[in-house]
């Protein structure tokens, strides 16, 4: 991290703000601003107070300590997990952190030596763990603002669930608060805990239909490349594990045909683009029943019309089907025609 960094993370940690900095230093508070943004630095009279303000030494605030190789890193995990597997954990964790509070601002260091702390936990009895779990979460607590996303993501993981066992409900949802990407599931854990299960379910579901038509799109794309490599075999594959995700998680039945539908369009089969054609039009037409899946039972999708979705998609795809360049070699087909008129007039 650089200054600004080191100065806005500690001073998060020691719960002050920008005007308690400014008011201890005898400046403005726009002045800690700017250097929090990396616009502009403090005064060099002024770093040996900020430094005692902020608990650190100077080479901490200047980031003289904070640099260590991954070989540095590696050699020190070794000592920790050496320590407590030829004496004891009390010495590996010591150990541990004395190597932290010489590199405060190693983030990696933190991160791998909490990740090998944990991990040896399971040695100790559970009243010593529960001591530790608590240590741990310190060192966790110091990570919540990484710039790395999956540091991010494994302190507040980590931090919350201490938080659910603990039965702390309210510090678990503060600290969901740290996720830059979906809260859902540990929203959902946390509800569920407190014996709210239809909000509970509200949010497991929602993250499941997300989920399941992200990876939907995953799917079609990967059998598009294994077409494009001309590797039949994982094509063929690919789609028939695609077709068996959209029953299992109940999405619409008509997006099992698209990807085969545009592979027979690429190779210019008339002949299965015609079929394909005709499931993939026959389903858009029916009535999809979203609503009565019992994995998406507690969602209001009634608003969004999802059942009547053929009223404006099939207008929609049959003018591409007409007017896109890539379909004139079916134009002068007589079952497309037909096909077309067919779902037109409906």
């Amino acid at each position: 991290m650089n200054i600004n960094q080191i100065i806005k993370t500690k001073r998060k940690e020691l719960m002050m703000t920008q005007q308690d900095i400014a008011n201890y230093l005898g400046i403005t508070t726009p002045a800690v601003s700017k250097w929090e943004k990396g616009s502009s630095y403090p005064d060099i009279t002024l770093l040996p107070p900020l430094a005692r303000l902020l608990k650190i030494d100077l080479n901490t605030l200047l980031a003289f300590n904070e640099n260590l190789s991954d070989g540095e890193i590696k050699n020190i995990i070794k000592i920790i997990e050496e320590k407590i597997e030829n004496e004891n954990y009390d010495n590996g964790f010591e150990y541990a952190i004395n190597c932290i509070n010489e590199y405060p601002t190693c983030v990696d260091l933190i991160f791998n030596a909490v990740l090998s702390l944990i991990a040896y936990l399971p040695t100790l009895p559970l009243v010593d763990q529960t001591t530790y779990k608590n240590k741990i979460t310190k060192l966790y607590s110091r990570l919540l603002n990484s710039e790395v996303p999956e540091i991010r993501k494994e302190a507040v993981n980590y931090i919350f669930t201490q938080h659910i066992e603990n039965k702390e409900y309210e510090q678990a949802e503060k600290i969901i608060e740290h996720l830059m990407t979906d809260k859902k599931v540990l929203l959902g854990t946390l509800y569920m805990k407190k014996e709210n299960y239809l909000v509970a379910s509200k949010l497991f579901e929602q993250r499941l239909l997300e989920n399941a038509l992200e990876n939907h799109n995953i799917l079609n794309n990967m059998a598009k490349i294994a077409h494009l490599e001309n590797n039949k075999e994982h094509t063929n594959k690919l789609l028939n594990k695609l077709s068996n995700m959209i029953n299992i998680f109940d999405l619409m039945d008509c997006t099992a045909f698209v990807p085969q539908f545009e592979i027979a369009i690429k190779e210019k089969d008339q002949e299965q683009s015609i079929i394909l054609l005709s499931y993939i039009l026959n389903s858009m037409n029916s009535k999809w029943d979203i609503n009565n899946s019992i994995l998406y039972s507690h969602l209001d999708l009634q608003s969004a019309n999802l059942e009547d979705y053929s009223s404006f998609i099939i207008p929609s795809f049959i003018s591409e089907l007409k007017n896109e360049s890539e379909y004139d070699f079916l134009k002068n087909n007589e079952d497309f025609i037909n096909l077309l008129k067919k779902y037109e007039s409906n």
